[in-house]
């Protein structure tokens, strides 16, 4: 027997229009009817989608349309409607801060991207069969944040920024009396009362597997527009237009989905160039003319990839390029005494 997953509702909140249409096919892969998806780019929409369907399980990223996937969570868990629904969090931003944020926003697993279908499947089977207890604390509500390691569990292990969220109970509540105010809830286990036990099948998983290693999304158009994003963030802030935390964050963002959606849709080169700018951008607190010039670095060499439908290209050139981007990274750490990323 393995996980039947054709009675389950998914709500899919997604920025990026082919990250969702990926993420849609491969929960159809694994068993969920395409009419037990509901997709959205927009937190409103998909909180309106919230409050009309009960859905099992929330796939939501950290950027949105119109608000942050942080503030589209608070609000869920705040909502009488269902509020103690799984939540798995997808983003390429995996520093301890960045998953520090998303674990107080009330999410239940956190789900590096590029993602694949495995790890995807695993974090669903972790919400299954180790359901976290739902915790409303003075200055938090969501799931218990803390992690019991049983040895009686032998499901998928957590594994890279995932660890992040094993904290004790101090870090938790930030004082033991918190933890005394705090009120321990044991919802129901819809998931595993609507999916079964088994795990996720094995073919379809190997299904979904390959749907994402094969698939032939046109990644050069989304790619160019990423990159005119980033052009743009920069620009305003060399003309004054954004103040420097602000321009670091509107850098970031689009840099962020070159990274993953580099990988998913093979252009590991763009993803490559794309990770040591987020490791920059997220490494430092202010722009002067030495970030801009780094950042502009990183944008010709966007542009010379997808201008030449470069995919991967592997070798010296490739170890160069790349070799040359972190040498001015790291020229400028130390030039600032700044801790390298």
């Amino acid at each position: 027997m393995a996980y039947e997953f054709s009675k389950i509702e998914v709500l899919i909140a997604d920025s990026q229009p082919m990250v969702v249409d990926l993420i849609r096919a491969t929960m159809r892969l694994l068993g969920v009817p395409p009419e037990n998806l509901h997709s959205f780019y927009d937190g409103a929409s998909a909180l309106t989608s919230f409050k009309k369907v009960n859905h099992d399980l929330i796939i939501v990223d950290w950027e949105l349309q119109d608000i942050k996937g942080l503030e589209f969570i608070k609000a869920i868990r705040s909502n009488p409607v269902n509020p103690y629904v799984p939540v798995i969090f997808t983003t390429a931003l995996t520093t301890a801060k960045r998953v520090g944020e998303a674990r107080d926003s009330g999410i239940t697993e956190f789900l590096a991207k590029p993602f694949t279908a495995r790890t995807l499947a695993e974090r669903i089977e972790v919400i299954v069969e180790r359901p976290r207890q739902f915790v409303l604390a003075p200055d938090y509500r969501g799931p218990d944040r803390r992690r019991k390691t049983g040895a009686d569990y032998t499901g998928p292990e957590r594994r890279g920024a995932q660890k992040d969220l094993v904290i004790s109970e101090t870090d938790v509540f930030k004082g033991q009396k918190k933890v005394r105010d705090a009120q321990f809830l044991t919802p129901p286990n819809v998931m595993k009362q609507k999916v079964g036990s088994g795990g996720v099948a094995t073919e379809a998983l190997a299904k979904a597997e390959e749907y994402i290693e094969k698939n032939t999304t046109n990644f050069k158009p989304a790619g160019i527009a990423l990159v005119d994003a980033l052009t743009e963030a920069l620009r305003n802030t060399r003309n004054g237009g954004m103040k420097s935390d602000t321009a670091i964050e509107f850098m970031l963002y689009p840099a962020v989905r070159l990274k993953s959606q580099g990988a998913l849709f093979h252009y590991p080169l763009i993803s490559k160039i794309s990770e040591i700018l987020v490791n920059f951008l997220e490494t430092i607190e202010t722009t002067d003319e030495d970030v801009f010039e780094i950042v502009e670095a990183h944008r010709v060499a966007f542009m010379y990839v997808l201008n030449n439908d470069i995919n991967g290209m592997g070798g010296p050139q490739e170890k160069t390029l790349l070799g040359d981007l972190l040498d001015a990274c790291g020229r400028y750490y130390k030039t600032r005494n700044i801790k390298q990323a």
